[in-house]
């Protein structure tokens, strides 16, 4: 009615941009941009009505004035809700026909047919299939190229043209009078209501340009793409693409390919139930689309030569062809619309020609199109050309899926919100503006039913001497920080509201349970727990009146914000925090164990049968009777989608009403064939009490695995053909995923590297070294370590597993090699989604289909096949920088100096992913306590971006240096900690190591009265670091840069480095310290002590007697000797030795290493040697009768080659039969 516009915009994640959320969103138009025919009047003029109504408001509100509101109060985009997505049809290759609602099949006649016949709307839509005679070779066979080498060629990029081989150039002709059995579709016309009727057809001449034809007319597309016509829109911007459009939404896509056209159909839903023709009833129901004109239907199951006679009853008419006839060819041979004489092909017998066969699954994989087109036109290109149409098919259908919108959720008044998505899965999160306090539903999620989950958030004044709903924060009056309970300055009320549990920490399944301490409650209440601000789990109070919550399950591991309420759900004011811990890194007391866990993931194998045991802490569930379940874990929906989503799933129970006495043996049988679709699973142990399969219930799980026990009988008789045929199915379909190892980080060269390299690896807590740990899955190795990071892209995990030489193992040399992961097995935040969820996605893309592969068949090429091994050729280990002692430091580029400054001061500054570690220094005393001219680290502090600030400090009296997160004091009761941007690992020997995702790495040790500190940064720090660890950049020369840009000598005195030192004092502002005591708010308040002058020298006393012991200890080292004389404490020394010969030792294991690369053993031989690196040797031999040609010994040389000529093993017979001498080379 209006001729108005509808705009609509999207970000770089896909999700529409709202003007409720940004100047940037969606706007409609009064005027449309492009007019709207008949044109000529207001609105309907194209661009300048768009001007007038649209664009010149804009200026006014938007970018001359800032009133933008009053504009998006009129122009506010439209959301989604009501968008349905078109349904598509397509036909392509021979040509195959999807049908509108899925049904896949194949029509071969010869003539014109009606695709799509609708009449309210009045659409037509024809094609014309033409005979395809095939190749006709213009080389003899000895000049062809092999297919293999053609199928390389036409899958290294499925999305461009195929090349011309130019050995073997072949000609494809059509005929029209040498009748065959092979049709394609060669032109595509189309009409909707009155409007001009438009022809889309095959160029003569050519096999990959249109013609685009209009009323029986050929349109010219050289000087533009877009054409506004009657009643139709045509797009065309490339010779082998067109595009045509009607008012009524109806959409044709034209491609060609090789000679064959491609059509894609798009129809909004008007068309529902109005559609016939070989693209069938649009309607959901697949049974229909083979409806004749006289309405019979034929099944879905119809044969080929019934679905033959089929199409024939849709050929078009002579009075209602839309084609145009421009030629007496195209006159003789279409005066018969349906040419009765053609008899197709109709099936293909894959054994005839096995060569073509062969290249033909290579190319086509599963397609059936594929592998139908290569083998009835002998042609891969023709096969490869159906490949890509069938893609772009499957790949509209699945960007047309159906999407669920929630709508948009407002900010709530006095506060703000975080996310703009509003699609099904999607979080918004809410907070309050200072002085406020929430109130309803921090995070709500967009359920599959189109509503939002939780409670309208609201924010509330907060009160100024309450800790309800208001922990973490310091109030005008107190403070509800936890820094409080050391100054003294908490709220009366803090303990009750800002609560601790025990136990704080379980297995990310759920299921343990905790009580609040320090803190009683009313035994009427009513309790719940909240999780992430979505999960809500029952609670209790017992007699003693202590609140009691079981953990639920979550998909994330790390600390989990948790709020209480005792009103049955109105309020949540009480808070604290659960921690959620990977499967891999949970106590064995905290599962129930599965006895001989490798009989429970090999039974039905050979060899493995008979009765399976478990057994469990019966202290661990206050029951007499317990129930043992069986649950199942899956991943489900478009991989790398925002449909792809985890899910635990309860299957069946093992045994219920069973006595709670820690013990149960069984013998297992086949579960139902509903449940042995899940192959991974986990036991849990519930009280009886309980209905089966409930969640979020106090329990005992064990741990994830390979459910070989509960599998089909299918699996039993018959495990490595059963595999086998899962290992080709996982092959498959993994194949189709988007490559992830180009984006994963290279393998440390040795196990030295792997082991330094702390910032970017760990070990692998499955081949660990230092633990003793059975490198199951890795046999060969004794050590492996993952990347503690997932990729960029895909999430991605790297695994690097090295021998007892140290050297790295390879796929491609040994079963036990290093193998990187599609799901990372540590998780990859920010969790929740495949292949991102911890432990559990690494199973489904990584583990499962190794036990497919390797361990439940003898398959594993197919594994390591897509799994290989990342050498280490492109590795380049990280720079160090120490400082330790008095304070001693050496640079990252090998300065070594003292600065023995009193404050803060920063240690590293880099722009680069923002990183900051700063370190603060105090004075040593002497065993009576008096203070000494000597300051050593006490603390450092460091975060990365937005990360948790991350503090660790000693503490007298303790062995351990205490570790604080964004100044709250952190209970270390685990090993390693997820923490927002930054892992935490408490290793032995006070060891406390923080790693960012940069791959910086901060070792910090608790020696003595000092902190010892090692930052270990990657090369893309590179001349991006200042600060008292200098400018990393191969260059000592700068390393005294100021804030400033002045540099000091290199040889500044000691008093001039002092004032370079001081001059990296941290400021008020820039601080990451904790202040939680009077005395630090105190003795840092001035971040640089210009009154405290330290010790610059010392002379050695040849008569004191601790010079003698000095040297003993220290012989040369002289941060050692000066250390003992400046404190007269040899254990000082001592530390500051062991710290430099760390760093020495760092410095050493992480100097860069030569390799040249895997060798490969030549075909009918073999090689000696699996040491790549420099100066290493492989040698090679040959099986009998065969006789080596090339090098007998090749070595890795300083330059990353090779030495010597490629190793051949060739046949001693056919030597002998060329009659050739003994060539250079050959081995005898």
């Amino acid at each position: 009615m209006y001729a108005a516009g509808q705009q609509c915009c999207y970000d770089e994640s896909g999700t529409q941009v709202l003007t409720t959320d940004s100047i940037g969103g969606s706007t409609p138009d009064r005027g449309h941009d492009w007019g709207s025919p008949p044109y000529r009047k207001p609105p309907r003029i194209p661009g300048f009505s768009h001007w007038l109504y649209d664009v010149i408001s804009f200026y006014y509100c938007c970018l001359w004035s800032d009133n933008c509101n009053y504009y998006l109060e009129l122009r506010p985009s439209s959301d989604c809700r009501t968008y349905k997505p078109p349904k598509v049809a397509s036909a392509f290759g021979e040509p195959h026909i999807i049908t509108f609602d899925g049904l896949n099949y194949t029509y071969k006649g010869k003539g014109e047919y009606y695709l799509v016949k609708s009449t309210n709307p009045s659409l037509s839509i024809q094609c014309r299939t033409t005979p395809f005679q095939g190749v006709e070779k213009m080389m003899s066979e000895e000049e062809e190229p092999s297919q293999t080498s053609q199928v390389d060629a036409l899958m290294s990029d499925e999305n461009q043209p195929p090349p011309t081989f130019h050995n073997a150039r072949a000609r494809r002709r059509r005929s029209l009078t040498d009748r065959t059995n092979v049709a394609s579709i060669t032109s595509v016309a189309m009409q909707e209501e009155d409007s001009d009727v438009v022809e889309v057809r095959l160029k003569n001449g050519t096999d990959q340009e249109l013609e685009i034809l209009l009323n029986g007319e050929i349109l010219s597309f050289d000087e533009q793409s877009w054409m506004d016509m009657k009643g139709v829109f045509i797009y065309s911007s490339i010779t082998s693409n067109a595009t045509v459009m009607f008012p009524s939404g109806a959409g044709v896509e034209v491609r060609v390919k090789k000679g064959f056209l491609g059509i894609s159909v798009l129809l909004p839903e008007i068309f529902h139930s109005k559609t016939e023709g070989l693209f069938g009833v649009m309607n959901n129901d697949r049974e229909d689309d083979f409806t004749m004109r006289n309405g019979t239907r034929l099944p879905s199951s119809a044969t080929p030569e019934e679905i033959f006679h089929f199409g024939a009853d849709w050929a078009v008419t002579e009075n209602n062809s839309l084609f145009q006839y421009d030629s007496q060819e195209l006159i003789d041979s279409y005066k018969i619309k349906h040419d009765p004489d053609f008899v197709p092909i109709f099936v293909v017998d894959e054994n005839k020609n096995q060569s073509l066969t062969e290249a033909a699954k290579t190319l086509c994989e599963d397609d059936i199109f594929c592998r139908f087109d290569v083998l009835t036109t002998n042609s891969l290109e023709i096969g490869n050309a159906t490949k890509i149409s069938y893609g772009s098919h499957k790949a509209l259908v699945d960007n047309l899926q159906p999407v669920v919108t929630c709508g948009w959720l407002a900010p709530p008044a006095n506060g703000t919100k975080n996310g703009t998505n509003y699609l099904v899965g999607s979080l918004i999160t809410f907070s309050c503006n200072t002085g406020f306090v929430l109130t309803g539903s921090i995070t709500r999620t967009c359920q599959a039913d189109g509503y939002w989950s939780g409670e309208p958030t609201m924010c509330i004044p907060a009160s100024p001497i309450s800790c309800s709903s208001q922990c973490g924060l310091v109030l005008a009056q107190c403070s509800c920080h936890s820094t409080c309970e050391k100054l003294g300055n908490c709220c009366a009320d803090y303990r009750y509201f800002c609560v601790h549990i025990s136990p704080d920490s379980g297995l990310l399944m759920g299921g343990r349970e905790f009580v609040i301490l320090n803190v009683t409650f009313n035994r009427n209440s009513s309790v719940k727990c909240r999780f992430n601000s979505a999960i809500v789990v029952d609670g209790s109070v017992d007699k003693e009146g202590h609140a009691h919550c079981v953990s639920p399950l979550l998909y994330e591991t790390g600390r989990i914000p948790f709020t209480m309420s005792l009103d049955g759900g109105i309020t949540y004011p009480h808070s604290g925090i659960w921690l959620a811990v990977h499967p891999g890194k949970v106590s064995e007391t905290e599962k129930c164990t599965l006895v001989n866990e490798t009989k429970w993931q090999y039974y039905g194998t050979p060899n493995f049968g008979g009765s399976l045991t478990v057994l469990w802490d019966p202290h661990m569930l206050e029951t007499d009777l317990v129930d043992i379940e069986v649950w199942g874990y899956t991943e489900t929906g478009e991989p790398y989608s925002s449909s792809w989503s985890p899910s635990w799933q309860y299957l069946y129970t093992l045994v219920n009403n069973h006595l709670n006495d820690g013990n149960f043996t069984f013998n297992p049988k086949p579960a139902d064939e509903e449940h042995r679709v899940f192959e991974i699973g986990s036991l849990r142990i519930v009280p009886s009490d309980y209905k089966d399969g409930m969640w979020n219930i106090h329990s005992i799980w064990s741990v994830d695995h390979a459910m070989a026990w509960h599998l089909g009988e299918d699996f039993r008789k018959d495990s490595a053909g059963w595999a086998l045929d899962k290992c080709l199915k996982w092959h498959e379909s993994d194949m189709r995923l988007p490559d992830f190892l180009s984006e994963i980080i290279d393998c440390p060269c040795t196990l030295a590297q792997s082991k330094a390299d702390t910032g970017r690896f760990h070990p692998d807590y499955g081949c660990d070294i230092d633990s003793g740990s059975v490198c199951t899955y890795h046999p060969g190795a004794v050590h492996c370590v993952r990347g503690i990071y997932g990729s960029p892209k895909y999430a991605a995990g790297q695994q690097c597993c090295y021998d007892e030489r140290g050297i790295q193992v390879l796929t491609s040399d040994s079963i036990g090699g290093s193998t990187p992961d599609r799901g990372h097995d540590w998780g990859s935040p920010p969790y929740r989604k495949p292949p991102r969820v911890p432990g559990f996605s690494h199973w489904i893309y990584d583990v499962i289909s190794f036990y497919y592969c390797c361990l439940w068949s003898d398959n594993c090429q197919y594994y390591l096949e897509l799994r290989p091994s990342s050498d280490c050729r492109t590795y380049k280990p990280p720079k160090v920088s120490s400082s330790f002692g008095d304070p001693h430091f050496i640079t990252f580029d090998g300065v070594n100096y003292t600065f023995k400054g009193l404050g803060e001061y920063t240690l590293v500054s880099s722009s680069y992913k923002s990183l900051m570690i700063q370190g603060r220094t105090q004075p040593a005393k002497h065993a009576n306590g008096s203070a000494i001219s000597v300051t050593g680290f006490s603390s450092v502090a460091m975060k990365e971006g937005d990360s948790d600030v991350i503090e660790i400090r000693l503490v007298e009296d303790l062995l351990m240096p205490e570790v604080l997160l964004n100044q709250e004091l952190l209970s270390f009761n685990r090993t390693w900690i997820d923490l927002k941007g930054v892992f935490l690992f408490y290793g032995a020997n006070q060891r406390v190591t923080a790693m960012f995702p940069s791959g910086a790495g901060v070792e910090v040790r608790g020696h003595g009265i000092f902190l010892s500190i090692n930052v270990l940064l990657p090369e893309e720090f590179m001349n991006q670091t200042q600060g008292l660890m200098g400018v990393m950049n191969n260059n000592p020369n700068d390393d005294f840069t100021l804030k400033d840009g002045r540099v000091l000598s290199i040889d500044s005195t000691s008093e001039q480095l002092f004032m370079f030192g001081a001059d990296w004092a941290v400021t008020n502002d820039s601080s990451l310290f904790t202040y939680d005591s009077k005395w630090l708010i105190e003795n840092y308040e001035e971040k640089h002590d210009p009154t405290f002058l330290p010790i610059f020298s010392v002379e050695e006393d040849p008569n004191d007697p601790l010079t003698e012991n000095m040297k003993k200890i220290c012989a040369n080292d002289s941060f050692c000797r000066f250390d003992v004389l400046t404190t007269k404490d040899l254990n000082v020394g001592i530390e500051t030795l062991m710290s430099h010969n760390k760093h020495k030792s760092l410095v050493q294991s992480l100097q860069p290493v030569v390799s040249c690369g895997w060798l490969e053993p030549p075909k009918n031989g073999k090689k000696n040697g699996t040491n790549y690196l420099n100066n290493s040797e492989v040698t090679f031999s040959c099986k009998k009768g065969f006789r080596l040609v090339g090098s007998y010994s090749r070595k890795c040389q300083s330059d990353g080659t090779w030495s010597g000529q490629t190793s051949q093993c060739v046949s001693a017979s056919k030597l002998q039969n060329s009659g050739t001498k003994r060539p250079f080379g050959i081995k005898y």
